[in-house]
């Protein structure tokens, strides 16, 4: 799966000053984010990062969130969710023409292209018009993917 979002999701080494013990860490946060992946593992992660290095600055908060959202997006199948530039692009998205035309009125400017199975709506901005970033873009992709897969019955 390629996820890209804009946001500040890493491990500093002012946190972990260890290359290696901050390399286990994403190692434990890489075997963890599947689609068999559990949120409980990633706070049983997060428990010890803070247990051992105190409380986790926002990078890593954000990184545990981004891992969480990867998991999701690999439980849906999707190989390439990309929301940096103007458009947020999904794929592969089955999408039946009832689907897409739903979509289409919750999403102004989105686009299916069939054959390649992508779906791209334009980037949420905020209230300023800078697009998100950070927990918001997290929190946006979370409803759209909700949006684009309903659960079903």
């Amino acid at each position: 799966l390629k996820l890209e979002l804009p946001i500040d999701a890493h491990i500093p080494n002012t946190y972990v000053d260890s290359d290696r013990l901050r390399l286990e860490a994403y190692h434990k946060l890489s075997a963890a984010s599947g689609e068999k992946g559990t949120k409980a593992q990633l706070d049983a992660i997060l428990a010890e990062l803070e247990d051992r290095y105190g409380s986790a600055p926002d990078s890593v908060k954000s990184l545990i969130s981004v891992t969480e959202l990867r998991q999701q997006a690999n439980r849906l199948g999707l190989k390439d969710l990309n929301a940096l530039g103007n458009q947020v692009k999904l794929s592969p998205v089955d999408l039946t023409e009832g689907d897409q035309v739903r979509l289409s009125h919750l999403f102004p400017g989105l686009r299916y292209m069939v054959s390649s199975k992508l779906l791209t709506v334009p980037a949420p901005k905020d209230i300023d018009g800078e697009p998100l970033r950070d927990q918001a873009i997290i929190d946006w992709v979370w409803a759209f993917l909700a949006r684009v897969f309903p659960p079903t019955a």
